[in-house]
């Protein structure tokens, strides 16, 4: 099953929409610490990968508990965000694959394009790979991870 991160308290059943992230990017504006980046990662992937799903428009997932304890305790993650156990209310919709830490750093666009190529950092030392999935449905929860 997938895992998802959310700063709401929900319970089993609860639904989450697609597209939060980018709500309060796009909400934001270039006050938003990371706009810059997204604006870069959402102009490559409309001009070379438009076959994938936008960030502004998707949820984020992680397929294993082990990669999603990772990214919880890596530098930066968000300390408010509840890990849940969710099933996507349309298995079906296009996903993309890619490595959250390969949004940076900026050597021109080609992090860009790692990123929507889907190449995965392996040699990053020990520990599990940073993948996430992208997925434009919205999420069912199924229970909250202690």
């Amino acid at each position: 099953m997938p895992f998802h991160f959310n700063s709401s308290l929900l319970g089993p059943g609860s639904i989450i929409r697609p597209g939060n992230w980018g709500r309060i990017v796009r909400l934001k504006g270039s006050q938003h610490p990371e706009w810059a980046r997204e604006c870069i990662l959402e102009r490559i992937r409309q001009t070379e990968f438009s076959h994938l799903p936008s960030r502004f428009d998707c949820v984020f997932l992680f397929g294993s508990f082990t990669e999603a304890e990772f990214y919880k305790a890596s530098p930066g993650a968000n300390a408010l965000l509840v890990m849940y156990e969710v099933e996507l209310t349309n298995p079906d919709v296009r996903q993309h694959e890619a490595d959250w830490k390969g949004t940076g750093p900026y050597d021109g666009d080609e992090w860009a394009r790692r990123y929507w190529r889907g190449d995965i950092m392996a040699d990053r030392g020990p520990g599990p790979l940073c993948r996430e999935v992208l997925a434009v449905t919205s999420l069912r929860v199924l229970r909250e991870v202690p």
